[in-house]
């Protein structure tokens, strides 16, 4: 016991040292936290995903839990508003080439159509864990900072529904266009609502029992219960981090009790070591693989990410500098969601689905490796001038 204390003691120092080493720096973390991983599990063979029995998997889920809320918390209802344009251009844009170049890179690797656009829409979102953390220790301006945060949720949602509807065509056979969107649709529509009404009638209950520490328990009730009756858990935690700050505008202010500035400073730490031990556990669970896969991944990578500068050059409407939209352009990693997701087509008995699997989480580890060199390259001057250039005339 004293040894597994001292490993978590460790890590969670070390945890510091990178957090600060990124805002010094512009060395992202989350690399190193993940490669920590790497070193535990595929390379030293010092632990294992088994080692962690059920709770590597209830620690993504409370990972994804509260990074979600503390996003939504922090997000100003009118600023999400002006940002939801921007936010859905890149959700769709980003998600139909990411879904088409990986298909297609994936199919003559896994010989099977079916299991190639499958890879292609696991990891055709970006990843909440990953964006919401880095657009914070950023410093992105509010709008960009928004939109960003409500795509990686959007896509999050996007490509659960669409996963795991296409497994079960794949599975029963026959795929119901009709049926998709509508789910979409209402998965959005509802989870909204349910979040809506918890922010709100948490916001007057926890006046009134004086238990604002029993708000993350509020969340993870209403995460699960979103789930159990087959909404979107995400978007509704999301929903209801929003709507419990904004509830001391809509009603009398003796009357509710907002975050205080203690209670936003300790999710934000939860966040934290959450994303600290997410990373370790994502890197551990990372099998062996060639060379050449990495490379063919990194590639379709950034021909995803020239289509987002594109798309930003024309839709930005000067929403930030030239820095931050680069930034934004380059913020495309994968992580939680498309990690759980790969493990589906196994669960169902799909033919290819350990393929599948494994060709995800190269892609995951991939895509948080490119953006953590490529997010620090920003800063070197020839790339600066390059950045500028392409965004100084954007039209507003």
């Amino acid at each position: 016991m004293a040894l597994i204390l001292l490993q978590i003691g460790i890590l969670y120092f070390l945890g510091h040292v990178f957090a600060y080493g990124f805002q010094r720096y512009r060395i992202p973390d989350i690399l190193l936290f993940t490669i920590i991983g790497l070193l535990l599990g595929p390379i030293f063979k010092l632990s294992s995903p088994e080692d962690f029995g059920h709770a590597g998997k209830v620690l993504s889920s409370l990972a994804l839990i509260v990074i979600l809320f503390e996003g939504g918390t922090t997000l100003d209802f009118r600023k999400v508003a002006e940002a939801t344009g921007l936010s859905l251009a890149l959700a769709l844009s980003t998600m139909l080439v990411t879904v088409l170049v990986f298909s297609l890179l994936a199919w003559p690797i896994l010989g099977s159509v079916e299991n190639a656009i499958l890879v292609g829409v696991i990891v055709g979102g970006t990843s909440s864990a990953v964006v919401i953390p880095m657009v914070t220790a950023l410093g992105l301006g509010e709008r960009v900072k928004n939109a960003l945060i409500l795509e990686s949720a959007l896509t999050d949602v996007l490509c659960i529904v669409f996963t795991m509807g296409l497994v079960q065509a794949f599975v029963r056979g026959g795929v119901q266009v009709q049926g998709f969107v509508e789910k979409i649709l209402l998965s959005f529509l509802v989870a909204i609502i349910i979040g809506t009404v918890a922010g709100l009638l948490w916001a007057r209950l926890r006046h009134l029992l004086q238990a604002q520490f029993a708000t993350i328990a509020v969340a993870l009730i209403v995460y699960g219960v979103t789930e159990l009756v087959g909404y979107s858990g995400p978007i509704a935690v999301m929903s209801m981090g929003i709507w419990l700050t904004q509830a001391q505008h809509l009603f009398r202010k003796e009357t509710v009790a907002p975050l205080s500035e203690f209670e936003s400073n300790f999710y934000k730490e939860m966040v934290f070591v959450l994303k600290v031990f997410f990373f370790i556990y994502l890197g551990i669970s990372i099998e062996a693989v060639s060379f050449g896969l990495v490379l063919l991944s990194m590639g379709a990578l950034i021909f995803v990410i020239g289509i987002r500068f594109v798309v930003l050059r024309f839709v930005a409407h000067r929403s930030g500098s030239p820095e931050e939209l680069t930034f934004a352009g380059l913020l495309v990693p994968k992580g939680l969601a498309a990690a759980v997701l790969a493990g589906v087509p196994v669960q169902m008995g799909m033919a290819g689905g350990e393929q599948v699997q494994k060709l995800v989480f190269v892609v995951v580890i991939v895509s948080i490796v490119a953006v953590s060199i490529l997010i620090p390259a920003v800063k070197l001057a020839p790339v600066s001038r390059i950045v500028t250039r392409f965004f100084a005339t954007t039209k507003g």
